[in-house]
Parts: structure tokens; sequence; C-alpha cells
């Protein structure tokens, strides 16, 4: 059976790429790319001939038939544009296919905006959530961060510069005070590292330039003076109403003389076992 390799690319720096990266790459068949245009650059730079087929979330679906020929035809590798294929990218569903059709499956580790960003963290990190592309929709992004500030540690993303604002403006609304890193143009000329609350973020990122990996400190264990089951039956009560979990905050912050961040502590931790409860 022949064999697939999952290489990773730079994410900006070409020097990044492994010795033994560009030595498959230039060593199979033919090589499956996000986008051809910018595989090309990598091949041309390095001296690899290796046909190159685009595989993307375009195409995915009618693509797994020519990869698995392909495959009978000897080795093959997949890439995106930039970093590990798979996150955030398509391909799991290629991968099972290939498993059911008895070929190998091979990793060629390297470069990735996740663990880059997470090296640089200032946060504890021996535990993460990566939660990929920052939702679009405020309601969605509001549901992610029910579902995942309740376990307590930090949250990395991905994010564009169209839309990091939003992001930004949205946690700004709930707690302006939380830590958050993000890493903007990894590797690349332009490369930065910035570390301050949300609200300083926002206006620090005036007019965002580049791609982001954002991670945000994870939410601690909840402090009150106030009984928290009768905060909690509010809580519950006013979601039930149709609140949001942001006017639920603000509303038991106003209250009961808790801070923005704590109240908002407890409102994703209550509305998360609420959840798994009526679940």
């Amino acid at each position: 059976m022949s064999t697939i390799y999952v290489v990773g690319t730079p994410i900006g720096n070409l020097g990044d790429i492994s010795g033994r990266a560009i030595e498959i790459l230039g060593s199979v068949n033919t090589v499956f790319a996000e986008d051809t245009r910018v595989t090309r650059k990598l091949f041309s730079h390095f001296g690899i001939q290796s046909k190159l087929i685009s595989y993307n979330e375009n195409n995915a679906a009618n693509r797994t038939n020519a990869v698995l020929e392909e495959l009978e035809n000897g080795d093959i590798a997949i890439t995106t544009d930039a970093g590990t294929p798979l996150i955030s990218d398509p391909g799991s569903a290629l991968i099972k296919a290939i498993d059911q059709n008895g070929h190998n499956i091979v990793s060629v580790p390297g470069p990735s905006a996740v663990t880059a960003a997470i090296s640089m963290s200032p946060f504890q990190i021996d535990r993460f959530a990566f939660l990929g592309f920052v939702p679009r929709q405020k309601s969605e992004m509001e549901r992610t961060l029910i579902k995942y500030d309740s376990l307590g540690i930090p949250l990395v993303f991905f994010d564009s510069p169209r839309r990091i604002k939003t992001f930004l403006r949205h946690l700004d609304s709930i707690n302006p005070d939380r830590r958050i890193m993000i890493a903007r143009e990894m590797t690349k000329l332009h490369e930065e590292r910035y570390v301050g609350t949300v609200a300083e973020a926002l206006n620090h990122f005036d007019k965002p330039i580049g791609e982001f990996t954002i991670i945000l400190e994870g939410e601690t264990s909840i402090d009150s003076e106030v009984s928290e089951k009768t905060i909690s039956n509010r809580i519950t009560d006013l979601s039930r109403s149709g609140w949001s979990a942001r006017d639920i905050s603000i509303e038991i912050a106003s209250n009961y003389g808790l801070s923005k961040r704590n109240a908002y502590k407890m409102t994703l931790h209550q509305l998360k076992t609420s959840t798994n409860t009526e679940d």
C-alpha cells in the first residue's frame, strides 16, 4: 500500500520548513495543496518538481476519489497554505477514506500557528482549548464562551483582520479587564506579540492588519460574599426569560455588587450547569 504524508509548511518564514518536509515533498508523485499557487512559490524556492493538485474546502467532496487514485500509483502528500493540514482546514473525511482503503498515513510535523502562539503565552498553558476561527455571529460567540469558559483554561482562536475588532468589542462588553495575548503575522516581517487586557487590545488594534492568533486567559473560580444559590437561581430565571449571558451578567453585577468579571464567570458557570442538567 502507498503512503500519504501530512506535511506541515511554514506559516511565514520559509526557513522554518524542515529538511524532511523538503525531501518528502520532492520525492512523492503528487502533492495535494490547499492553493496550488501558494504552494508553487514554496516549490520554486526549494526546487521541488512534484505534481500539484488543489484540495480545499471548495472541492474536498469531489477530490477524495482523485486522491485515492493517486495513491494507487504511489506515495503522495497533502499540505495547506501555511502550517499543519487539518488544523482549521478540511481533511478529516479524506483521512478517514484513506484509512478505509488500507493506505498508510504519516505525519511530517512542521509549523503551526497554534503551537507557535502558546509557546509565547504568559498564561498557564498545560491545558487549553483550541476553537478554530472565531464564530461570525455574536450569538455563536456567546454560546462558545459559555461552553468553554466554564473549563477555566485558556482559549485559543484564529481571527482575520476584518473581524477581530468585532470579537474584541464583544469581549470588552463582557469583561474588559480579561487578559489576552494576540500574536499577529507570526514569523513574518511585521510579527507582533501583544499582551494586555481586552480593553487595551481593542484600543491597540485600531486598524488591524494580518492574520491573528488569540489566547484568552482562562477564567478562574468565583468569589462572592453573596449566596451563590441566590445568584444562581436569579441567573436561571433570567435565562429562561430569554436574557443573553451578557445582559444577565450586567444585571447580577449591578444587583449583587459583583465585579463584571466575577458576574460573567458566575453566569457562564450557571448556564453551563443548567444546560448539562437539561441534557
